[in-house]
């Protein structure tokens, strides 16, 4: 079995163990952003919470605990605004708001932007950046190698879907209710998973 082959039959895997989770952290946040969820109760350390979702995707250490809170109420003021999927701009904003140790962590402003544009926003971290090969810490170059990327593996991602239809179905039918466009989020976090375990973009 070649390396590759590998990568994507464990992104399967990843994707498979974490979609109904990735889908409740979206909806939570949903919730939160149309005052369905309390700012308090999205701030338990519970299941599909804010708090949680910041230990999950990995960038709990990116903002000092204590300001935990008021990243939420900045973020809620944020994606009100007319920047809000400018990820760049948005770790810039919380680097100037003293929530992020004086540092730009672009990383974080993009998961969080990501629960608020499952559509359109991706993840963006070291592994993703690896697996594009690229070097800059700038969301904004992300985007053209994030798009090529996603073209090149849009056929084994539909291939994948038929293959495990049933499965989607059952995870989806919780959602479908609250979350529009579930094919587009299904694409991007298997895209997600693809790069996150090192499937690398064509030459």
């Amino acid at each position: 079995m070649t390396t590759d082959r590998n990568k994507r039959i464990k992104s399967i895997g990843n994707f498979l163990s974490t979609y109904n989770s990735d889908l409740n952290y979206i909806r939570q946040f949903q919730n939160f952003k149309s005052d369905r969820l309390t700012t308090a109760d999205y701030l338990k350390k519970s299941t599909g919470t804010f708090y949680q979702f910041l230990i999950e995707f990995r960038v709990m250490r990116n903002v000092k605990k204590e300001k935990v809170g008021e990243l939420l109420t900045e973020t809620k003021t944020w994606i009100a605004g007319s920047a809000a999927i400018n990820v760049d701009k948005f770790a810039r904003h919380l680097c100037d708001r003293g929530l992020t140790h004086e540092k730009i962590m672009t990383s974080l402003s993009s998961k969080i932007s990501f629960l608020n544009d499952p559509w359109t926003i991706f993840p963006f971290d070291n592994l993703a950046k690896k697996s594009l090969g690229q070097r800059t810490n700038i969301y904004s170059d992300y985007i053209p190698r994030m798009e090529k990327f996603k073209k090149e593996n849009l056929d084994f991602a539909i291939e994948t879907f038929e293959s495990m239809k049933t499965y989607l179905n059952d995870i989806e039918s919780s959602y479908k209710n609250d979350l529009r466009d579930l094919e587009t989020i299904r694409l991007n976090r298997f895209i997600d998973k693809l790069l996150w375990t090192g499937v690398k973009s064509e030459d």
